[in-house]
């Protein structure tokens, strides 16, 4: 009885104030979360995580260390992953990096990737506070819902506050990031195999730098895990 009248309310309250796919628009129904079936349906997936020489990993292939490179989806202009991601960013909207961390996550999960600790890529404080969220923060709480690796959000910090990426080339990607970060806390990645977390990954510029500091503290392996893989 308690669970009819619980989905009898829930009923109402969506009669009254309609949940709406954050992708297409239209009202969701019972049992849709964020995206509708359809749009769920027709995400643009890269299934990188199926097969380690992937084009994210050639990006990094000059380093040893780093043993997986994956993203879950294709970053297409107007696409699926590009409106998620530019609103949870820009519209105060995190639920929607949690829900593709977790979704992501279940994949990783049954394509048996692990790693003893998670590192968001770190944002500087100033963006964050303004933000209120890291978002790669909010993703690897998603990742972790299915892959079950504590989050180390402690260890890297963001020295230096850098302008956006969006529509820098990929020369000045590379000199916008040039020592960015550093490694807090060396102890806490010396030895082990640890999985570095980011919203998007283009040039690789970014991540790329952080990879090196990871590197001169001893990381045992890197992998990299981002929602979307853009040009």
């Amino acid at each position: 009885m308690k669970s009819f009248l619980h989905q009898l309310f829930d009923d109402f309250v969506s009669l009254m104030f309609p949940r709406i796919c954050f992708n297409c628009k239209k009202p969701l129904v019972y049992q849709e979360e964020i995206l509708c079936i359809g749009c769920y349906s027709r995400m643009p997936e890269t299934n990188y995580h199926l097969f380690k020489e992937n084009p994210l990993y050639q990006k990094f292939a000059y380093e040893s260390k780093v043993k997986f490179v994956s993203a879950f989806l294709f970053y297409n202009r107007k696409g699926v992953a590009q409106k998620l991601i530019h609103t949870m960013k820009y519209k105060n909207m995190p639920q929607l990096g949690k829900f593709l961390g977790s979704e992501y996550g279940r994949r990783l999960c049954s394509a048996g990737v692990t790693a003893d600790i998670i590192l968001p890529v770190p944002i500087h404080a100033k963006k964050e506070a303004l933000r209120g969220f890291n978002q790669s923060q909010i993703i690897a709480e998603g990742l972790t819902e299915h892959l079950e690796i504590p989050i180390d959000s402690k260890s890297i910090i963001r020295k230096a506050f850098t302008l956006t990426q969006t529509r820098k080339s990929r020369v000045e990607r590379w000199l916008n990031v040039e020592d960015v970060y550093l490694v807090n806390d060396p102890e806490n990645i010396e030895g082990k195999s640890v999985m570095v977390v980011d919203d998007v990954l283009t040039t690789g510029a970014t991540i790329g730098t952080l990879v090196d500091q990871l590197v001169k503290v001893g990381a045992e392996s890197i992998s990299i895990v981002t929602i979307a893989a853009g040009k």
